[in-house]
């Protein structure tokens, strides 16, 4: 179960462009540096191991890992992912997708396709109908 319903995600994403930014962001923030705590909690190790085992300063892996920091870069995630043997998948994906990963709402993933590269806007799922009329505000 989730702690975001699907129907609450999709009033949220049709307010506006900066609602959408805001929620994107917040997750990203938070979600990135709590996965990185709780894999390397998984490994029982400390900041200290990680950051040794990365290259880095156990300070650098104290920021990475606080939910209010947000300036992880794709270089340091790399070499986290590296140390704690781990994949790391950063790509663009289209809010309906967003909305049922974060609600917890199973969907096939299309992988590495031609099809998936070129993701549609949220303008252009709005207007193809992909998050419902029941669901518009009024």
């Amino acid at each position: 179960m989730s702690v975001h319903s699907k129907k609450c995600l999709i009033s949220r994403i049709r307010r506006n462009k900066e609602s959408r930014d805001r929620l994107v962001s917040s997750n990203l923030r938070q979600g990135i540096a709590f996965q990185i705590a709780a894999t390397r909690d998984r490994k029982k190790w400390k900041q200290g191991d990680l950051a040794n085992a990365c290259g880095m300063k156990p300070n650098n892996i104290c920021r990475l890992e606080s939910p209010d920091y947000g300036k992880h870069t794709i270089s340091s995630l790399k070499r986290i992912a590296a140390a704690l043997d781990v994949a790391l998948v950063i790509q663009l994906v289209p809010f309906s997708q967003y909305v049922d990963w974060l609600s917890g709402t199973p969907r096939v993933d299309e992988g590495i396709s031609p099809n998936s590269m070129a993701v549609p806007c949220f303008e252009d799922e709005e207007k193809d109908g992909i998050f419902g009329e029941s669901d518009k505000e009024v």
